[in-house]
C-alpha cells in the first residue's frame, strides 16, 4: 500500500458529499446522495471510513475482514462506496474490491429506494384520488363512507403474504357496494372495471360495457386528467378485445385516443405526477394511434418542454425517456440497413438515445422505465454490431455486449420485480446472443417461472422461451408434441389458471398446445372454457378454431373409450 489512506478516504468522502443533491431532489435520489434522508450522514461516514480503512490494513485477515464487512454496510452508502471507487488516489487494490462490491450494493439500493418510492407514490395517488373525488364526484351519504373506503384500499399496496388476488377483489367489492347503493361516478365505475377480473365472455362484454359507460361520464364530467386519460386507453383496449361489431368500433376508439390526448396537457400540470406515470401514458397514447405515433410523440414532447419539465439538472427523466423512446421508434424500426450510410446515421441517433436514457437513469432510477429500455438499445446495439462486423472497431466499447444488457436488466428488475418489458427484452437477447441460446433462454425463463409473481405475468417468459426455440426447430407442433417440453408448458399454464383464470387469449394458446401434444383431455376442458369465444388469430380464424375444437372432441372421446 503506498497510500496515506487516511486522507485520501478523506477526500473521497467530502467529493462524495458535495453531490448531495438539492432539497426539492426526487425520493430516488438516495442512490446519488451519501446518505439518505433518515440516516444520519457523519455517522455513515464515519462507518464507511472505517472500513475503508481497513481494506487498506497491511494485515491480509484484516483485509478479508473488511470485504465481508463492505457486503454489510448500509444501501444509504452507495454514494460513497461508488465515489471511493472511482478516485484514482485510491490504492488500485482497494478499488478493486469495491468495484466487486458495487452490483450487490446497487440492487440493494434500488431496491430500497424504489419501496420508499412506491410508498411515496401510493400515498400522493389516495391523496389525489381522494381530493379529485370531493371536488368533481357524484356525492350522496348513501356512499360517499364506501367511495373513500374504496380509494384508500386501492391505494394501499400489496400485503407482504397475503394473497394479491383475493386483495384485488375486495378492493373491487367496496367499488361494487358503492355501485350497488347507486353511485354512478365515473371514477368509481372505472375503477371497478381495473379490477374485475373475467371468467367468461359475456362477463368481458359487461365489463367492457361498463368502462365505455365510464369513459363517457369522465368526458362529461369536471375531473382531471389522470384517472381520465387511463380509462379512455382502457376503453380502447376493452374495445379491440370485445367489439361490439356495430360499425362503429372503429370510429369510438379514435374518440377515445382524441380524448387521452387532449387530457395531456393537463396532465403535466397535475403537481407532484410522477416521472412513471407519464411515461407510461405517454407509450400508451403513441402506440394505441400508430398511423400518427411520430406525430403525438413530438406533440406530447412540445407539451412537456412548454410545462418547464425541461429546466434543471438537464430537463426531467420523463422527458429524457420519452424523447429516447420517440427517437428509437422513429430511426430503429425492427431491422437494420446494411448500407455504411445508414449504420454510421444510426451510430450517431444511437449514441443520443443511450445518453438520453443514462441521464434520465442518473436522475430517477426508480421511477421510470430509463433501465428496461437501456435493455433493449444493448440488443439493438448488439444487432448493428454483428452488422458491421469489423467496421465497428471504433464504436464505444462495451456496448451491446452481455455485460452491459445484464447490468440495465438487473437495475430493471431490482426496481420493478414484475418488469415484463425487460425480460422481453433480456429473452430475445439471449436468442440473438447467448453462449448457448436454447440452453440460456430456457434457464431464465425458468428462472422467471420461479419468482411466482403472477400479477407481473413474468413466469410466462417460460412459454416465451419455448414459443422462440419451436420456430427455429422448423416444426412448431412437433416441438410442442415433445413430453418433456409439454409436461413444462402445461405445468406453467395451469400455475396461470389458478391466478388468471380467464379464458381467450391464454386459454387459446394453452388449447393449441395441447393438441399438439396430444393431451386431448386437457383440450377438450378447454374447449368447454373457451366455448364459442376463442381467440381467433391463436388460430389463424374462428372457423378454424371450429374444426379443431371438433377434433379435439372426437380424439377425446376415443381416449376415454373403454378397450
Amino acid at each position: 500500500m503506498k497510500w496515506p489512506h487516511a486522507l485520501l478516504i478523506a477526500a473521497a468522502l467530502a467529493s462524495a458529499a458535495q453531490a448531495t443533491p438539492p432539497a426539492d431532489a426526487p425520493v430516488s435520489s438516495v442512490l446519488t446522495a451519501p446518505a439518505h434522508p433518515e440516516t444520519d450522514p457523519a455517522a455513515l461516514k464515519a462507518q464507511v471510513a472505517g472500513v475503508l480503512s481497513r481494506l487498506a490494513s497491511p494485515a491480509f485477515k484484516e483485509r478479508q475482514k473488511a470485504q465481508a464487512d463492505v457486503a454489510d454496510l448500509p444501501a444509504e452508502a452507495l454514494g460513497l462506496i461508488t465515489a471511493a471507487s472511482e478516485d484514482p488516489s485510491v490504492d488500485p487494490e482497494v478499488r478493486a474490491r469495491l468495484k466487486e462490491a458495487l452490483p450487490g450494493y446497487e440492487k440493494k439500493s434500488l431496491a430500497k429506494a424504489a419501496e420508499a418510492e412506491a410508498a411515496r407514490v401510493r400515498a400522493w395517488r389516495r391523496r389525489l384520488m381522494l381530493a379529485e373525488y370531493q371536488k368533481a364526484g357524484q356525492h350522496n351519504p348513501a356512499w360517499d363512507a364506501k367511495v373513500r373506503a374504496a380509494i384508500t384500499s386501492d391505494t394501499a399496496g400489496h400485503t407482504p403474504g397475503a394473497n394479491e388476488r383475493e386483495e384485488r377483489e375486495h378492493t373491487r367489492g367496496l367499488y361494487q357496494s358503492a355501485i350497488d347503493a347507486g353511485c354512478q361516478d365515473p371514477l368509481v365505475l372505472y375503477r371497478c372495471v381495473a379490477l374485475t377480473a373475467v371468467a367468461t365472455h359475456d362477463e368481458g362484454v359487461a365489463r367492457a360495457a361498463r368502462c365505455l359507460k365510464a369513459a363517457d361520464l369522465f368526458d362529461a364530467s369536471d375531473y382531471p386528467a389522470l384517472e381520465k386519460m387511463s380509462c379512455y386507453l382502457r376503453a380502447i383496449d376493452e374495445l379491440s378485445a370485445y367489439p361490439r361489431n356495430d360499425g362503429q368500433d372503429a370510429m369510438l376508439k379514435q374518440h377515445y385516443a382524441d380524448l387521452a390526448l387532449a387530457g395531456w396537457p393537463d396532465l403535466i400540470r397535475t403537481a407532484g405526477v410522477p416521472d412513471e406515470f407519464l411515461v407510461a401514458l405517454a407509450g400508451e397514447l403513441r402506440t394505441k394511434d400508430p398511423a400518427y405515433a411520430r406525430v403525438i410523440g413530438e406533440h406530447l414532447l412540445e407539451d412537456l418542454r412548454k410545462q418547464g419539465l425541461d429546466s434543471g439538472r438537464g430537463g426531467s427523466a420523463a422527458l429524457k425517456i420519452i424523447d429516447a423512446r420517440c427517437q428509437l421508434a422513429q430511426y430503429w424500426k425492427g431491422g437494420y440497413n446494411p448500407d455504411d450510410a445508414f449504420l454510421n446515421d444510426l451510430r450517431g441517433h444511437m449514441e443520443t438515445i443511450r445518453s438520453l436514457l443514462e441521464q434520465a437513469w442518473a436522475q430517477n432510477p426508480v421511477g421510470s422505465s430509463a433501465a428496461t429500455t437501456m435493455v433493449e438499445v444493448e440488443w439493438i446495439e448488439g444487432i448493428v454490431h454483428r452488422a458491421l462486423g469489423d467496421r465497428a472497431a471504433d464504436w464505444p466499447a462495451g456496448v451491446g455486449s452481455r455485460q452491459a444488457m445484464e447490468t440495465w436488466f438487473n437495475r430493471a428488475i431490482a426496481t420493478n420485480p414484475d418488469d415484463w418489458d425487460a425480460c422481453a427484452y433480456k429473452l430475445t437477447y439471449l436468442e440473438y446472443f447467448g453462449d448457448h441460446p436454447d440452453k440460456d433462454m430456457l434457464a431464465f425463463g425458468r428462472q422467471m417461472f420461479a419468482t411466482g409473481r403472477w400479477t407481473g405475468r413474468v413466469p410466462l417468459m417460460l412459454i416465451e422461451a419455448h414459443r422462440a426455440l419451436a420456430k427455429q426447430s422448423g416444426s412448431v407442433p412437433d416441438y410442442f408434441a415433445q413430453p418433456a417440453v409439454w409436461a413444462e408448458v402445461k405445468k406453467c399454464y395451469q400455475e396461470l389458471m389458478k391466478h388468471d383464470p380467464v379464458p381467450g387469449f391464454d386459454a387459446s394458446w394453452y388449447l393449441t398446445y395441447a393438441a399438439y401434444a396430444g393431451d386431448w383431455q386437457t383440450a377438450a376442458e378447454l374447449c368447454r372454457q373457451i366455448g364459442n369465444h376463442p381467440a381467433p388469430a391463436v388460430f389463424g380464424g374462428l372457423q378454424a378454431y371450429k374444426d379443431l375444437r371438433t377434433k379435439v372432441f372426437q380424439r377425446a372421446a376415443i381416449t376415454s373409450a373403454p378397450g
